[in-house]
């Protein structure tokens, strides 16, 4: 009886798991925090990312540009992103989390410069859901 009762709890996981729909983090997002507000358009492809990123900071200028990256465990997109502001061509590594509700939190960590370029020195320290929260969003409102 104890048999039967664990081969149907672990039949209904299975079954349960698999009738979930997979996460999916194509296409496009935007979020605000205050007047500061942020695009991403992104593409995935055999756990690769790529697309455009853009950063408008109230009364500053923005930071435009696009991204290369990994999507880890169908959640993480780990980006090295490549802008413009103030004139000047910088690179930093960003990254965002995919919640279960569809939602990307920006996360957050100590910085420091690798070559000329700002990357986290710890990805596995990384806080989420302090800053951005970017939802999904129709991409004709993307500034241009």
């Amino acid at each position: 009886m104890k048999k039967t009762i664990i081969a149907s709890c672990l039949s209904l996981c299975i079954l349960c798991s698999c009738s979930q729909q997979q996460a999916t983090v194509e296409g496009c997002y935007m979020g605000t925090v205050g007047q500061d507000s942020v695009f991403l358009s992104v593409q995935t492809q055999n756990g690769q990312a790529s697309g455009q990123l853009t950063y408008q900071f109230y009364e500053k200028d923005q930071n435009r540009g696009t991204f290369e990256g990994r999507l880890t465990g169908d959640t993480l997109l780990l980006l090295d992103y490549t802008f413009m502001s103030e004139g000047v061509e910088s690179e930093r590594q960003v990254a965002y989390l995919l919640q279960n509700d569809g939602t990307l939190s920006e996360g957050y960590g100590e910085m420091e410069d690798q070559e000329g370029k700002m990357k986290f020195r710890n990805t596995d320290n990384l806080s989420f859901g302090d800053g951005f929260i970017l939802q999904k969003a129709d991409c004709d409102v993307f500034p241009q």
